[in-house]
């Protein structure tokens, strides 16, 4: 599988002006984002960001960085050599390794519709001990192969509001559920990758049955008119407690439900190619939508 190495570059030309931010690569990252973090920023506020973080890398960080890619690298392998059929050398285009500004560690792009995973190294270095190198990139990888197959998944091509939070809430179940289909990681891992245990993740599942329902009506008024209130999609998507962690990020374990519900009977070829409006038909049941009469919009 193909390494796309930028983060050399970047080492060797730590200032904005360096040319590789130019690169499409690059220009893709930076509105990959602002759309999961959820607000908007500037190229060159990004481009600061990054470069002021590479010049304070010490020693230690440049070791942890390639301790990253080393493990990185050996689990691609072993996950090509266990057979892991979404390893193979044509899944996608490319292995992106690049230093972004370590708050979206991992993630699938679209270039000239070409596909890729792009991997944040300072973001990962970071959190080394937390994560499953596994259950991380089985889960990445997901992403720009679902994407290949349905290109109306990705944020680029996203026409509604609305798309921004059922679409995503359906691309990150899928990810986690093709990790628990094709792996034997345990839960923790699956669900979070690593960064909570077992009792939290228990916790986590059990608070995101307990609050389904405060989603019912916000998500009606997000179909119907376009406007979810930042609360419910900080919920959904991010960690809104940084001491109760657990209770964030529900939305991946709504679209695991639902994805999981879909791909009973199914193979990973029919998995990846569930068009949305099956999905859209199970998030009405899932969330009991009685409001939304009919999904042939979307």
């Amino acid at each position: 599988m193909k390494y796309i190495e930028l983060y050399k570059e970047q080492l060797k030309n730590k200032t904005i002006e360096n040319p590789i931010y130019k690169d499409k690569l690059f220009e893709e990252y930076f509105a990959l984002n602002c759309f999961l973090n959820n607000f908007e920023r500037s190229n060159d506020r990004l481009k600061n960001l990054i470069c002021q973080d590479i010049e304070l890398l010490t020693n230690e960080n440049i070791l942890r960085i390639q301790k990253s890619i080393q493990i990185i690298k050996r689990t691609v392998k072993e996950l090509k050599e266990s057979n892991n059929s979404l390893f193979v050398e044509d899944s996608i285009n490319g292995i992106v390794l690049f230093f972004g500004d370590s708050t979206v560690d991992a993630h699938g792009i679209m270039v000239d519709n070409r596909v890729y995973l792009l991997i944040d190294l300072l973001a990962y270095s970071k959190a080394l001990e937390s994560y499953n190198p596994i259950s991380f990139l089985v889960h990445e990888i997901c992403h720009p192969i679902h994407y290949k197959l349905n290109p109306d998944m990705y944020f680029g091509n996203f026409t509604k509001e609305s798309d921004q939070v059922i679409k995503r809430m359906i691309f990150e179940g899928l990810a986690t559920y093709l990790s628990r289909l094709l792996t034997d990681e345990k839960d923790e891992d699956i669900f979070w990758l690593g960064y909570l245990d077992e009792k939290d993740v228990s916790n986590w599942k059990a608070h995101a049955v307990k609050v389904k329902d405060q989603f019912k009506k916000p998500l009606e008024a997000l179909i119907l008119e376009g406007a979810l209130d930042n609360h419910y999609q900080y919920q959904l998507f991010s960690i809104t407690d940084p001491n109760k962690i657990w209770q964030g990020r529900l939305g991946y374990y709504y679209g695991y439900e639902i994805v999981s519900k879909l791909s009973t009977g199914k193979n990973l070829h029919e998995i990846l190619n569930m068009k949305f409006p099956v999905y859209m038909d199970e998030i009405k049941r899932y969330f009991n939508l009685n409001n939304i009469s009919s999904f042939k919009a979307f």
